[in-house]
């Protein structure tokens, strides 16, 4: 069961049971801390939901310097930026948004657009371009540095016994700096704000997003490289999910909960 919470005017979430339970015990999400989880028909505050974790009574609001949480309080629209009552945020998706953004939603499927999403996805073959081309791009950045290092290896090398040492320092640094360089080139481009996407989904018009429609985070932008090497471990068999997914999911955007969509 996942939890969502607000912190003044930002939904924080989906949360589970266990890393909202650890947010409870330390304090962050209170007892006036107005909460949401499935089956909810609206936020409410934590000390009023039945089944939620126990919380410190001892800490009130005024102890901890907080703020009452009254009918005044707004929240903003993750999706317009609108600030409206939280118990007027409507349940679309993964996403609360406002009446207005939901009622556009609908009429976006109304209009022909899949219903309750709002994005294209990438197919499988434009995903494979891109992956050709970044993949490119990294072996001819590490040919470049290899040719380079490899030539300085060979004229500090003075007899064969050194040559055979250097070339295993060659070959662990080339290894090296070939992970290295693919790690931060996803982790950069798909993380950065302004990209969104690597070299090759940018050629091919697609971004990465998270599941909620944001933007994919340096830390989740890592996670997704990292998962995404699991794909090897079955000999890339598992980027076929790609193809029959029907929101185009490879097992990477499974785990880290990512999307990529066109542009």
């Amino acid at each position: 069961m996942n939890w969502y919470y607000l912190d003044g005017s930002a939904q924080i979430g989906p949360l589970p049971d266990e890393e909202f339970e650890h947010r409870v015990a330390r304090g962050v999400v209170r007892q006036d801390t107005l909460v949401w989880r499935e089956g909810m028909p609206e936020w409410r505050p934590l000390g009023e939901v039945d089944g939620a974790s126990p919380v410190d009574s001892s800490r009130s609001p005024v102890e901890t310097g907080s703020p009452a949480v009254g009918l005044e309080s707004r929240v903003r629209c993750p999706t317009c930026g609108a600030a409206i009552d939280p118990s007027d945020l409507i349940l679309t998706g993964e996403i609360r948004v406002c009446p207005n953004c939901k009622a556009a939603r609908d009429q976006r499927a109304a209009d022909g657009g899949a219903a309750a999403q709002q994005w294209e996805y990438g197919g499988f073959w434009p995903r494979v371009v891109a992956a050709l081309v970044d993949g490119a791009i990294i072996i001819l950045a590490v040919l470049a540095i290899s040719v380079v290092f490899g030539l300085i290896v060979a004229s500090r090398a003075a007899d064969p016994e050194q040559m055979t040492e250097a070339m295993v320092v060659y070959q662990l640094v080339v290894t090296v700096f070939y992970y290295a360089l693919w790690i931060s080139y996803y982790v950069f481009f798909h993380g950065n704000p302004g990209m969104q996407a690597s070299l090759g989904k940018k050629l091919v018009g697609l971004r990465v997003i998270s599941a909620d429609g944001s933007r994919v985070s340096y830390l989740r932008a890592l996670g997704r490289c990292l998962a995404n090497a699991l794909n090897g471990f079955t000999f890339g068999l598992a980027y076929l999910i790609v193809a029959f997914d029907g929101e185009r999911r490879g097992l990477h955007d499974f785990i880290c909960r990512t999307r990529v969509i066109k542009r």
